[in-house]
């Protein structure tokens, strides 16, 4: 054990004097001159802006490097950051999802411009190679002082440059992109460190090691830890072997094709019983859980023209686990002419500064039903991936015209989400509806028609519970599996003497020799 203590050292100060690599930047750009963004707070609007860009690369996320200026702490201002996952709603309209990395707020300097790193919260975040994120940040105000105005400034920087694709900077106020700025903003995004060369020569040597270590350990420890763990669990399976097949001493002892046969009957009336039983046994039925029924007029336009795109969403926080399995939209003009297509799906909700909810990432996306001549009528959207809507979450009921751009009529395409007749009841809360326009919400006075489903229009249904008295039956099923295999075999198995006199085992030998 001498040279083994050794040998632990060695590794040990093989790995401590050859380090990993310090952090690198993955991708960004060093600062300019003058500013791109205000990150503030003022008369109760919120400022701030965003980047968009796509990895080229898995990045490993371990900070954001943001140049700052007037980033004081005073007024109560905290610039806040975070990556968002991106979605596209319309031809070249991106907007952000869910957040998936929050970004630690660094302390604030004398107000010069200087580099501000933002730690990932969370430690470290794969950001996917080939899918889009959004660099997230604004003015957040802590509510002390100077309601009026706090600022602060995202500095001008270079094009960036590295392991991914800059796809474009946009304005941030309230809730919604203002439109998109010819400038990129000075940032850096900051991967974890690799291992470096002598770590990864390390890792065999370490694996021999732990081999050679475990083994000796063994060798001294027979009698307890995981061999006195494997010995016990050995005997309690023999012991339960032992105790099935006690009954027939025959099949344990000459292991024929009997043996297989008893055991088949066993398992098939035990199955045939448990049919039975649960066959008359009912289940829960299907109850409906939230929405509502139709009413006069149209509350939102689904539709796409001149490139602009219009919809409508519901925000709804379910009391109880919803399993859905579709959703019914109340449609009017829904021809399938000119190419417009009625495009459904529930979201996640995040809460932004001044009790505004965004929609994050899409939780499923709905297969749009076929088309009638116009009228108005019931259309249901399916999901066939029995999504689960967890209970006090917020969710997006959201629907959109997407043009399919090969159909004519590119000037005008629309469909709409009817009026509903009341509000909507059921195992959820309703929160807002709002209008969608070029991706961004504003709320709406109107309420649109629509369920969410189990199996059938008008109703949503979560997935049929077992009834207790199912739930009740399982052990009664093994008993009468077990009883029911018994009286079947008892007057089948006859005693069999297992051990012979010793005398009549000698003569035999005796004989054979002779």
């Amino acid at each position: 054990m001498k040279g083994m203590g050794q040998y632990i050292i060695a590794i040990f100060l093989m790995l401590v004097c050859l380090p990993a690599k310090a952090d690198w930047r993955a991708f960004g750009n060093s600062p300019g001159s003058g500013n791109t963004f205000s990150l503030a707070f003022s008369a109760g609007n919120t400022f701030g802006g965003a980047i968009l860009f796509t990895p080229t690369q898995d990045i490993c996320l371990s900070s954001v490097t943001m140049w700052l200026n007037d980033y004081t702490g005073q007024n109560g201002i905290i610039p806040t950051a975070g990556i968002y996952n991106s979605r596209q709603q319309g031809p070249g309209n991106y907007q952000m999802a869910a957040e998936i990395a929050a970004l630690d707020t660094p302390t604030p300097n004398d107000g010069s411009t200087a580099a501000f790193t933002f730690s990932n919260a969370s430690g470290q975040t794969m950001l996917d190679a080939n899918t889009a994120y959004w660099l997230f940040a604004y003015g957040m105000w802590d509510g002390t002082t100077n309601y009026a105005g706090a600022y602060c400034y995202w500095a001008t920087g270079s094009a960036p440059t590295g392991d991914a694709a800059y796809n474009q900077a946009d304005y941030y106020v309230n809730g919604g992109f203002s439109g998109q700025s010819a400038i990129p903003p000075a940032f850096a995004i900051n991967a974890v460190p690799e291992p470096g060369f002598g770590t990864l020569l390390g890792i065999p040597m370490l694996l021999a090691l732990f081999r050679t270590l475990g083994w000796a350990l063994c060798r001294r420890s027979k009698r307890v830890g995981n061999l006195f763990i494997a010995k016990f669990l050995w005997r309690v399976f023999s012991w339960h072997v032992s105790n099935v097949n006690n009954r027939s001493p025959r099949l344990h002892r000459q292991g024929d094709a009997s043996m297989g046969n008893k055991m088949a009957v066993k398992r098939s009336v035990s199955f045939i019983a448990g049919l039975l039983l649960i066959s008359a046994l009912s289940v829960k039925a299907d109850s409906p859980v939230f929405g509502n029924s139709p009413g006069n007029g149209p509350a939102f336009s689904l539709s796409f023209a001149s490139g602009n795109t219009w919809g409508g969403a519901v925000l709804f926080t379910p009391t109880a686990n919803i399993s859905l399995n579709s959703v019914t939209l109340w449609l009017s003009g829904y021809d399938g002419q000119n190419g417009i297509t009625p495009s459904v799906g529930i979201y996640h909700s995040y809460q932004l500064p001044n009790n505004l909810f965004e929609m994050g990432s899409e939780v499923v996306s709905l297969s749009t039903p076929a088309a009638n001549s116009g009228v108005t009528g019931a259309f249901t959207f399916s999901d066939s991936s029995a999504t689960v809507l967890k209970s006090h979450q917020n969710y997006w009921l959201f629907a959109y015209g997407l043009w399919d751009s090969s159909a004519p009529n590119f000037a005008g395409a629309a469909s709409y989400w009817q009026a509903g007749g009341g509000t909507p009841t059921g195992s959820a809360i309703f929160d807002q509806a709002d209008y969608f326009n070029n991706g961004g919400l504003s709320q709406a006075p109107y309420i649109p028609a629509f369920s969410i489903n189990n199996s059938s229009p008008g109703a949503i249904n979560p997935v049929p519970e077992p009834g207790t008295m199912a739930l009740l039956t399982i052990p009664v099923l093994l008993g009468l599996g077990r009883m029911l295999f018994n009286r079947a075999n008892a007057k089948k198995l006859a005693p069999v003497k297992v051990r012979r006199p010793v005398k009549h085992v000698r003569q035999e030998r005796e004989e054979y020799y002779l």
